[in-house]
């Protein structure tokens, strides 16, 4: 879905930065997805954004240490008030961001505060007599745009409009303050407008060597789930192979167990297999098999019963929280399904059909059972199939429930109540 829905040419980088943005946002449900795989990798900068300000607090102190003693009592003020301005405003969007819903909107919450830094930042240069302390803030200018850009992981728009919001109003404010020619805008160029420049280029290809991880990462997930499904998947009818069927027996063996719920195996095996084979050929075999496969699936009414083929010609269907008279009409569904294939069989006679014989075992796992109890309960339907096949085929036997640990009684008189289940 990934690589379909983006339309990237990962193989080419130069073809990538042009075109990831377009194609992310043309499918919104993956560019939903890659946001929420923005913020996971927001949440670390959350988490640490105490350092983050611990580093700002510090700086302030030192720079403060260093430059106030030497400011006359007007530009101390001043710097008083912007240190106190910076300080809060970054301390705002991280104790917001500890907050789900300003978490998932952290790029519009950081871009007013954001911004009032930078202009703040990029405005005192201009305004100190004292050269150092001028130079000290051309500085910090350079790298609160830096971190802003590039640390806080913003997304290319915001950073754009931060970026833009930055300059436009860093210029407007100067000049409501200072005359034109007073401006020393070589240095505001290098420091603010030059260093955006800069952060937007390196901010574009961060966000799109993110986007591209993103893009990446789906794509290997689809292939591990891919591969997971034809480990777990027959790849001649397309139901669960035995692998998965077995797994899932256990654990379902050991929920029923847990929370005394009945538990059913179905053995289903095709009725003269080989005479079918022998007369219409191997090919034709695997296209009955296919539409065996189907009229299994088709009869199954619930998400959570899980049907498989078990080798050949025999399939299982594991059935979980049903009634004995349950688990015999799911059987007895089966076999009307595959009646209404009506595959003919002429290798057993003129005018016959494809049938199949099944043999039910049902149970509710007791405390006192071994966990491979599931193990008996398949040998049970095995045995129930077994008399099925020996009485005449083309019908479906239950297991006796003698001899399979602690007797479950059923009541019939619910039979109504277990049909409407199914239905």
């Amino acid at each position: 879905m990934y690589a379909r829905e983006s339309g990237v040419d990962l193989s080419n980088t130069t073809s990538y930065l042009r075109e990831w943005l377009i194609p992310l946002l043309r499918s919104r449900s993956l560019y939903n997805k890659y946001l929420a795989y923005r913020h996971q990798g927001l949440d670390v900068y959350v988490r640490f954004g105490g350092l983050l300000l611990g580093l700002i607090y510090v700086m302030t102190l030192a720079s403060s240490w260093l430059y106030y003693p030497q400011l006359d009592p007007a530009e101390a003020r001043q710097w008083l008030l912007g240190c106190l301005l910076v300080n809060v405003m970054a301390t705002i969007p991280v104790l917001l961001a500890q907050f789900r819903f300003w978490r998932n909107n952290y790029d519009l919450m950081a871009l007013p505060f954001a911004t009032v830094i930078t202009v703040k930042l990029a405005v005192m240069p201009q305004l100190f007599s004292h050269p150092g302390v001028a130079m000290a803030e051309s500085y910090f200018c350079i790298l609160a745009i830096f971190l802003i850009s590039l640390a806080l992981r913003l997304s290319i728009f915001s950073v754009a409009a931060y970026i833009g919001l930055s300059i436009v109003l860093s210029i407007a404010l100067l000049l409501a303050i200072l005359p034109a020619s007073a401006i020393a805008w070589d240095e505001l160029f290098f420091y603010l407008i030059a260093i955006s420049g800069v952060c937007m280029k390196v901010s574009m290809i961060q966000d799109a060597n993110q986007a591209q991880t993103f893009i990446l990462a789906g794509i290997i997930e689809e292939k591990n789930l891919a591969l997971t499904r034809l480990a777990d998947e027959d790849g001649l009818t397309g139901l669960a192979n035995r692998r998965a069927f077995d797994t899932a027996l256990k654990q379902q063996w050991q929920s029923s167990k847990r929370n005394r719920t009945a538990l059913a195996v179905l053995f289903i095996d095709v009725d003269h297999f080989k005479p079918y084979n022998d007369h219409y050929g191997h090919d034709a075999g695997d296209t009955c098999l296919r539409h065996i496969a189907t009229a299994i699936r088709s009869a199954l009414l619930r998400e959570s019963d899980l049907a498989a083929r078990y080798g050949g010609e025999e399939f299982v269907v594991l059935l979980a929280d049903i009634s004995e008279q349950g688990a015999l009409n799911v059987a007895r569904r089966i076999l009307e399904h595959i009646d209404m294939q009506a595959l003919p069989h002429a290798g057993i006679g003129p005018g016959q059909h494809v049938t199949a014989s099944i043999g039910v075992a049902h149970t509710v796992p007791g405390t006192s059972q071994a966990d491979d109890g599931f193990r008996e309960l398949l040998r049970r339907a095995d045995d129930a199939l077994y008399q099925a096949k020996h009485r005449g085929r083309h019908r479906v036997e239950i297991a006796d429930p003698a001899g399979c640990g602690e007797a479950v009684k059923i009541d019939l008189d619910q039979d109504a109540a277990s049909n409407q289940e199914l239905v």
